[in-house]
């Protein structure tokens, strides 16, 4: 069930990722609030998605109703009671993400506290990444297929990495031509393409480092036409 209290977000960070609570320090001061709302948003969403004892169908109901109350379309504060790993847990990250879902309502607060501009971009690449999370499960829902179920071609993947991790870029590119640097039209431009593109890269290194893995089961990020070559 969620609640009004609210989880210290910077303690939420440290459990979390410690590297990028160090980073999230170094920022502008402008640029700080709506960074680690977005960053939090998606913590969220990645804890629902990624708790595997959880049915696949329930995480992506929860996956739509964090998307509808970021939208600001939701009737309420979601309930994630049942969808996060649970609060009592001995270890620490998992702990650090059931207290956020615990504690959504303050998050969302904060959200619509965000400067217009900086609300619409968080709310923009937070429902591109919930998007892309709710379209992942379900392609590779369980048992739909009786071998491995890939994405059907090339540029079904590249939507996913795009998605998933390229959207970000973006979102940070704009962000920073907002609060920090006004690039000319034409840098923008050139500087606008790339960091999707860094973003996807790094995605695909870690589709190489748990290829393995994942190949070991029903699922593959690779699409088929790749397998049959």
């Amino acid at each position: 069930m969620s609640s009004d209290r609210s989880p210290d977000p910077q303690e939420i960070l440290r459990r979390t990722s410690r590297t990028f609570a160090l980073s999230l320090a170094a920022l502008p001061g402008v640029m700080r609030e709506p960074v680690e709302v977005a960053y939090l948003l998606a913590r969220a969403a990645d804890t629902i998605a990624d708790t595997g004892p959880v049915a696949v169908e329930k995480r992506i109901e929860g996956l739509r109703a964090l998307r509808a109350a970021v939208a600001g379309a939701g009737s309420g504060p979601p309930d994630f009671a049942g969808v996060g790993p649970g609060s009592g847990r001995d270890d620490p990250v998992a702990a650090a993400e059931a207290a956020l879902l615990d504690g959504i309502r303050p998050l969302l607060t904060r959200l619509e506290a965000l400067d217009p501009a900086d609300l619409g971009e968080v709310r923009r690449v937070v429902a591109r990444l919930l998007r892309t999370m709710e379209g992942e499960l379900a392609w590779f829902l369980p048992g739909q297929s009786a071998g491995v179920t890939a994405w059907p071609d090339a540029p079904a993947l590249e939507a996913y990495t795009d998605g998933i991790a390229g959207c970000v870029g973006p979102f940070w590119m704009r962000l920073v031509r907002r609060h920090v640097h006004a690039f000319s039209p034409g840098s923008f431009a050139c500087w606008r393409s790339r960091p999707g593109a860094m973003g996807e890269v790094c995605n695909w290194s870690t589709f190489c480092a748990t290829c393995p893995v994942i190949c070991g089961g029903e699922c593959a990020f690779f699409p088929w036409t790749s397998w049959q070559r």
